[in-house]
């Protein structure tokens, strides 16, 4: 198999900016593109910088960008991803490039150590091991699964514009702590993750979840986050009262009133108002403004049934 391996180079020390260079390598059929850039580094160019450790896809060390999406480079199969015989490769993103394809950590730990990923019991030595039932695991399991690649965070749209926001892997390690049931803080955990930058900023763009090589579904575990928070009355800000506020309209009326939504969200803010006021005017010229009271819509009897129902499925 005849790969073109377009390589991210970058060397802040020498270069003034990131340049591409190609790389034409022979693999065998299967190669992974982990195989490739070791080739790449033994055989053509020593200079090449990445990192990788395990090659079991358990260390999460080689993660970076194929054709523009996170993977981890050991788990991911070339030939799927080849476009007319061309692999792009570059490193991980919302991180500064140290050298070529190696990034610094240093934010995603950070926020990572910011949710304290630890137990918060009791120091006490108890007299027989802590049993917990297996309905009570598995909220767990996935979470669990998480190996630290950061390629969630990498490609996550709100941390590329917001560098303070949580990320996706901090937040999946929080719902992981706050369901488990042997955890003493889970009420000051989600006090802490309510605040501004975290639990309520995701977009939902579902992101994270395509591109997390073990399956975690972070945007899943952000959700049941969210809906734990709200369950604990942490209600007191712009994300919960926005949540509040949708199902509030959906269960009066049988819609969303785009008009009142704002309003409760954000309360009667001038500033945060003003701030929606094209948005307000341009819906308003395509006759997408309701009136702020509506009456309900004829199957909106049907609706509140159906909500009921889910309800009762929590």
């Amino acid at each position: 198999m005849e790969v073109r391996f377009q390589i991210q180079r970058f060397d802040p020390e020498a270069d003034r900016r990131p340049y591409t260079k190609d790389y034409d390598v022979s693999l065998f059929d299967g190669a992974t593109v982990l195989d490739g850039l070791i080739k790449i580094k033994d055989e053509m160019d020593g200079t090449l910088s990445f990192r990788r450790s395990c090659r079991s896809a358990i260390c999460g060390s080689c993660a970076v960008r194929v054709n523009g999406n996170a993977m981890l480079a050991c788990k991911t199969q070339i030939q799927p991803h080849l476009r007319n015989g061309v692999l792009k490769v570059a490193p991980l993103g919302n991180m500064r490039v140290i050298k070529d394809l190696v990034v610094d950590m240093t934010p995603f730990w950070q926020q990572i150590r910011g949710i304290q990923p630890w137990l918060a019991t009791k120091p006490v030595v108890p007299e027989r091991e802590n049993i917990v039932s297996q309905d009570k695991v598995e909220p767990l399991l996935k979470p669990a699964q998480c190996i630290m690649c950061a390629s969630c965070y990498s490609d996550c749209n709100v941390a590329e514009v917001d560098k303070a926001f949580a990320g996706p892997a901090a937040l999946a390690k929080g719902f992981r702590f706050v369901a488990d049931v042997r955890d003493g803080a889970s009420g000051e955990r989600i006090k802490r993750m309510s605040g501004a930058r975290a639990t309520w900023e995701c977009s939902r763009c579902y992101t994270c979840t395509e591109v997390c090589p073990k399956h975690v579904a972070p945007l899943d575990c952000i959700s049941l986050l969210r809906g734990k928070t709200i369950a604990a009355g942490v209600t007191d800000t712009p994300g919960a009262r926005h949540v509040e506020a949708f199902v509030e309209s959906v269960k009066h009326t049988g819609r969303l009133n785009e008009v009142s939504l704002p309003l409760k969200t954000r309360g009667f803010d001038p500033k945060a108002l003003l701030s929606m006021a094209p948005i307000a005017i341009k819906m308003t010229i395509k006759g997408k403004m309701p009136l702020p009271i509506e009456r309900p819509i004829p199957e909106v009897e049907d609706i509140r049934r159906i909500m009921e129902a889910a309800e009762e499925d929590k």
